[in-house]
């Protein structure tokens, strides 16, 4: 209980600047600080709207930044425990900062979580030959501590991790002062926040401020490794070197290069995707073929996939919408059937019929993600079409509409279609299912476990869609034709650089037109996906932010 108070007592004490600029909502319920309210999101006209640096901020980790970092540290996977409440997804991102809300529940898991992981740091802690303990300490500290922020730390700072391990060492013994200064390091704000403040000195409130060195390095690391800088970043920050965008730009050209950019890219994939729940879904009796081994297996498979055509296809968004080759293992022989025009071989690359399989969308994954529980799901994919692929706005059903559910799953003579075909006559639904449904009925040739299908309940399907209120306009059977009719779309290229943004900067997407530039240099570039990561690197935004009243 000691540790555990003088840990609190600590991120207590250091926490000032951070309860300035982030602000607090009560004791123990820290929240991120706010950004500004997000634009609707709108393809206005290029005059309307000026590109405006993200005000300052300091941005708490999300819990697989966090993971990640702590991993780092301990030189071994560290996962949450049990008692650590997980972080909420927003719109499907796992990397919406302003969702971050540290509550007293979630604090006290992760206390419990470093008590654990102190002493495993501690274990590295090796002191020179007749070195004083209070001196292999202060090494200690500065080397922990600046993999940890990702800066090293001030000599103010040193001081007061040193202060704690005095402490534990007066009142304990000296194993315990060393286990101290590693939970006093594990619960720094400096560990459990990004800092987006800028340079020292005064600004006026609407000037630009320009990010430190390290500020600069943190961003690019987490973008392109999800963890805090490595030496080689951190040599360039120590250096002054990142806030000239060739340079930066460098170093994420190097970062893009390693296993962990692979991973990021990936991740990135399956928020757009909406599919960072995927391992969590389940599926009714009514689908036995939907096992943890055929689950794991689309997962991997989406993964093959987008590292496939990232990093050693085109790298483009058609090939990502439109490729033909997949790569399943042989558990999803069953769910592809007749569409696999080759036997699939330990995840290589095997020729899908490209009638009805082209591009991310018609992966069982997808189609899986974007099914109910017993049944296919025509709103959750045409919602999904509106809203991550065109950056529509879909408004909140009205009350009443929630009174009346459709059964899609019961076998009562009729299609899922032919169910929710109520929504296209209802007064209180076809406002908004008018601009869904049409595009998940195009879909419907997919079952609730990605599997082709032409009849439900005995019944043919009509898979006939159709795509309305876009620049690409019209009908469609299946994701592969869906898909051409999206690669098509200068709308669906602006709103997949927003998605983008969004995951880089960790907050909702403003006007549509605030992204064209960057647009521009993707369609440019080819649509390469890795090219518009390093465009994003290059532009003025990221290294500056606007001081707020």
């Amino acid at each position: 209980m000691r540790s555990r108070a003088l840990g609190i007592s600590l991120l207590l004490a250091s926490s000032g600047a951070v309860a300035a600029v982030v602000g607090c909502k009560g004791a123990g319920d820290v929240a991120s600080p706010e950004l500004d309210p997000a634009a609707t999101p709108s393809l206005c006209s290029d005059a309307e709207v000026a590109v405006q640096a993200s005000p300052r901020r300091l941005r708490r980790l999300g819990d697989r930044e966090l993971y990640t970092v702590l991993s780092d540290l301990a030189g071994s996977p560290v996962t949450a425990g049990a008692d650590v409440i997980g972080d909420p997804m927003v719109d499907g991102w796992e990397t919406d900062a302003r969702a971050f809300v540290v509550s007293g529940p979630k604090l006290d898991g992760y206390l419990a979580l470093v008590t654990t992981l102190a002493p495993v740091l501690v274990r590295a802690a090796e002191c020179l030959p007749r070195e004083p303990a209070r001196s292999c300490a202060a090494r200690f500290a500065r080397t922990t501590a600046t993999h940890a922020f990702g800066r090293p730390p001030s000599d103010a700072e040193i001081a007061d991790l040193l202060a704690v391990f005095d402490t534990g060492v007066a009142t304990e013994s000296q194993d315990a002062g060393f286990r101290l200064l590693a939970e006093a390091i594990l619960l720094a704000p400096s560990t459990l926040y990004r800092s987006e403040v800028g340079q020292a000195g005064v600004a006026a409130a609407g000037s630009e401020v320009v990010l430190t060195d390290y500020e600069i390095a943190s961003q690019l690391s987490f973008l392109f490794s999800g963890s805090r800088p490595d030496d080689e970043l951190l040599a360039a920050a120590a250096r002054g070197e990142l806030t000239k965008p060739e340079n930066a730009v460098a170093q994420a050209t190097r970062l893009l290069a390693m296993p962990r950019a692979h991973v990021q890219i990936e991740h990135m994939i399956e928020d757009w995707l909406e599919l960072g729940t995927l391992d969590a879904t389940k599926r009714s009796k009514s689908f036995p073929e939907m096992t943890p081994a055929v689950l794991a297996a689309m997962h991997d498979e989406l993964r093959r996939f987008v590292d496939h055509v990232v990093f050693e296809g085109s790298g483009t968004l058609d090939e990502l919408l439109g490729s033909s080759t997949s790569y399943p293992s042989a558990a999803l022989t069953p769910i592809y059937g007749p569409d696999l025009l080759a036997v699939p071989n330990a995840g290589a690359a095997v020729a899908l019929d490209p009638q009805h399989r082209r591009g991310v969308l018609s992966l069982p994954a997808f189609l899986t993600g974007h099914a109910s529980y017993d049944a296919t799901s025509p709103v959750d994919r045409g919602l999904f079409v509106r809203t991550r692929l065109f950056c529509q706005e879909i408004g909140a059903p009205p009350p009443a509409a929630l009174t009346m559910p459709v059964v899609a799953g019961a076998d009562d003579g009729t299609t899922t279609r032919q169910k929710f075909e109520q929504h296209s006559t209802d007064p209180l639904c076809k406002g908004c299912h008018s601009q869904m449904d049409p595009i998940g009925f195009g879909l419907e040739g997919f079952d609730a476990i990605g599997r082709f299908r032409t009849h439900e309940h005995g019944l043919p399907i009509d898979d006939s869609g159709f795509l309305t209120d876009a620049d690409v306009v019209g009908p469609f059977r299946g994701p592969a034709q869906l898909s051409e009719l999206v690669a098509r779309s200068d709308d669906a290229r602006t709103c997949f650089v927003s998605q983008v943004m969004r995951f880089a900067e960790g907050s909702s997407s403003g006007a549509l037109c605030e992204v064209r530039p960057l647009k521009d240099q993707f369609v440019t570039s080819g649509r390469r996906i890795t090219d518009l990561l390093l465009a994003y690197v290059a532009r003025h935004e990221l290294y500056v932010r606007r001081v707020t009243p």
